[in-house]
């Protein structure tokens, strides 16, 4: 499965380059018209990030809410969920997923009652950094391996993984899809391939893992250069999975 990211900062549709905020693009004044194209066209999940809750400044809350009136697919959403009352909002809103990055790796504890608690997929986000993981978008670090961070997951009983190589995101040099993959075996949980999409080879390079360790690949700045056609790749997907099918 591919799966549309759209970076949510001040509201608008943004890019960042490797996590720095001052490294920022705006792509598309109107989030909600971008998840309706991406919906459109087939997407069957939208990952969106709340780049101003990750800071602790604010939130895009409101346009999370439109955009989940508005699309039928599923929403996943990071980005600066820390507190129970973050997690009762947008359990009210709809949302199907919640990707939880600095209160999962700082408080596991609270994230296993959520998980126990609310009807709604909780996954962790393993945002790494030579290895480490990183808290706070980003800018603080975690304590922990990335590996030692996926044993975490499975103990605490999330239902998934969103790996991030730091170092690749926003650059388009291509995802680390060997490491997920290792991820993958380490927790035995299905992950969720992010950072570096640079075109339709990276997708038909995961396609062959998706449902055996990997979940999907998160696509962003590819898809808003034009470096990779949401269309062109739904459709490659659907012809590798029928060629296995048929082998």
């Amino acid at each position: 499965m591919i799966i549309p990211a759209l970076d949510l900062l001040d509201g608008f549709c943004v890019r960042l380059m490797q996590g720095d905020f001052r490294k920022s693009k705006i792509y598309r004044s109107d989030p909600l018209q971008v998840a309706e194209g991406f919906f459109k066209v087939g997407a069957e999940f939208l990952h969106l990030v709340d780049l101003n809750a990750a800071k602790g400044e604010g939130s895009n809350r409101a346009i999370i809410e439109k955009i989940r009136k508005r699309v039928a697919c599923g929403i996943q959403v990071g980005g600066g969920i820390r507190e129970e009352e973050d997690v009762k909002a947008l359990v009210l809103l709809g949302v199907e997923r919640l990707i939880l990055g600095t209160v999962f790796i700082l408080q596991p504890e609270r994230v296993a009652e959520w998980v126990s608690r609310y009807k709604v997929e909780f996954y962790a986000a393993l945002d790494a950094d030579k290895g480490k993981v990183k808290t706070r978008g980003w800018q603080e670090e975690g304590g922990l391996s990335v590996e030692d961070a996926a044993l975490l997951a499975r103990k605490i009983g999330v239902a998934g993984i969103v790996y991030t190589d730091i170092s690749r995101d926003g650059m388009l040099c291509g995802p680390d899809t060997a490491g997920a993959l290792r991820l993958a075996e380490i927790s035995k949980l299905p992950v969720i391939i992010s950072g570096g999409v640079s075109g339709i080879g990276d997708i038909e390079q995961a396609a062959p893992y998706f449902g055996q360790g990997i979940a999907g690949i998160i696509a962003g700045k590819a898809l808003y250069e034009g470096a990779l056609d949401l269309t062109e790749a739904l459709r490659r997907i659907k012809s590798l999975k029928k060629e296995r099918t048929d082998e």
